[in-house]
């Protein structure tokens, strides 16, 4: 009796080289596709956690203001008052009128007082800001000359001891606007051989009076500055005309 024979052999699957290189062909755009979004993916989760995470870094100039400037700016003192006490009047005037406007301090203390100069200044000329509207230059009047009443003229008055000094105007520009600043110096009489002013020294409810004459600007509020200087220090008072 003869026994079956079995052959053993194993079976070989052959793909045409050309079947594998169309299938990496097709995946590989998929493929980098996808690893493309998982890199975005993955930036995007490290910026959040970074961001929600950690501290922003510090401000070095609020860090300043915060440590130094708080405690520095606490340390001040107010500024301290005028030593005369300044008016102006008229304290409102129409515009295109010409009026005199009179600038007053006057010692409403129990002594004397000394103040080394005083500067009172105003805007005139092309310019919302200015009280004036003159552009030609202003002319410093004696106290005893007829002409002292005429527009554009300023003179000082009230105390023989009193004399001022207007020096050159300063000239200023906004856009195409120009407008100039004048800064009336007011202080002791001048000796003859001396060309400056000398401290300005008051009793008790002594006062001078500084005169301006000109044509009012249109506008809202008009403003005189009057700064004191008293050795090294300055002392500051702002007058306001409504127009």
């Amino acid at each position: 009796m003869h026994c079956p024979m079995f052959v053993n052999f194993k079976a070989r699957v052959i793909f045409p080289s050309s079947l594998v290189g169309a299938t990496l062909s097709a995946a590989l755009p998929v493929i980098g596709a996808v690893l493309a979004v998982i890199g975005v993916v993955i930036m995007l989760v490290g910026f959040l956690s970074g961001l929600l995470s950690n501290d922003p870094p510090s401000d070095p100039v609020k860090t300043y203001i915060e440590s130094t400037g708080r405690s520095l700016i606490s340390s001040f003192s107010n500024a301290p008052d005028s030593q005369l006490t300044y008016i102006v009047s008229p304290s409102s005037a129409i515009p295109g009128n010409v009026i005199s406007f009179i600038i007053e301090g006057a010692n409403n203390s129990s002594s004397d007082v000394t103040i080394t100069s005083i500067t009172i200044s105003m805007l005139s000329g092309d310019s919302d800001s200015c009280l004036f509207s003159e552009i030609e230059d202003y002319a410093l009047a004696g106290d005893n000359d007829p002409g002292k009443a005429n527009s554009r003229h300023v003179y000082v008055t009230l105390s023989s001891n009193v004399g001022g000094s207007l020096p050159f105007r300063t000239r200023l520009e906004s856009d195409v606007r120009t407008y100039y600043q004048y800064n009336l110096q007011v202080g002791g009489t001048k000796n003859e051989s001396e060309g400056m002013l000398h401290a300005l020294v008051l009793k008790p409810a002594e006062r001078f009076k500084a005169v301006w004459i000109s044509t009012v600007r249109s506008g809202k509020t008009g403003r005189v500055d009057v700064v004191e200087r008293v050795k090294t220090d300055m002392f500051h008072a702002q007058l306001s005309i409504t127009r």
